[in-house]
């Protein structure tokens, strides 16, 4: 199933699970279905940020360890004709040591979404509050990622977390107590925005 993944079905999969939580609360006095705050962590961060740019449903976008560029992706770059001919190629997961399968589709899917998916152009033209958080310490995506989202939104909000890893120090599963204080700064800091 991973394999047959791609960014396309991911952002399409975001709009209908809104389609659904918009028509399930929408008699519901307690859910505000005007007021949806969307939170995206690493690739989910770009695709929030491109969901956030093209439903006008989102009033607020929150990023945690965002990526900001699909094209330059293990997932869509390297020996593109053995990939054709192959049919599949395999991705190291860094931190769960997984060779992640990618079967040809999603590069194809890539090139004919090409648009769609550019997280830039998708951060330049969103016009609704927006929180970049990202960890100093993130081996996964550099913090010059956030950096840079930030640079093409300047109204958007920048928190850098000193310390914090990809996953802000949080592990699965949790072998401390209390939280990493990493993460409860990216609680607090994602409260005081939403509110």
């Amino acid at each position: 199933a991973f394999g047959q993944n791609n960014y396309t079905k991911e952002l399409n999969d975001l709009g209908d699970v809104l389609d659904w939580v918009i028509e399930k609360f929408k008699t519901n006095e307690f859910i505000d279905i005007e007021t949806i705050n969307l939170i995206g962590h690493s690739r989910g961060g770009g695709i929030a940020i491109l969901k956030a740019a093209e439903d006008a449903r989102i009033s607020k976008l929150i990023t945690l360890a965002s990526v900001c560029d699909f094209e330059k992706r293990t997932a869509t770059v390297g020996d593109i004709e053995q990939w054709r001919k192959e049919g599949v190629k395999y991705v190291l997961n860094g931190r769960t040591k997984q060779q992640m399968p990618h079967y040809f589709q999603f590069y194809e899917d890539f090139v004919a979404n090409k648009d769609r998916l550019d997280i830039k152009k998708a951060t330049l033209t969103m016009n609704i509050p927006f929180l970049i958080i990202h960890g100093d310490a993130d081996t996964s995506v550099s913090v010059d990622e956030g950096q840079q989202l930030h640079q093409w939104n300047p109204k958007s909000e920048l928190k850098i977390i000193a310390q914090a890893d990809h996953v802000f120090n949080v592990r699965h599963p949790s072998t401390s107590k209390p939280i990493p204080k990493e993460f409860q700064s990216v609680i607090d800091i994602i409260t005081g925005f939403i509110k």
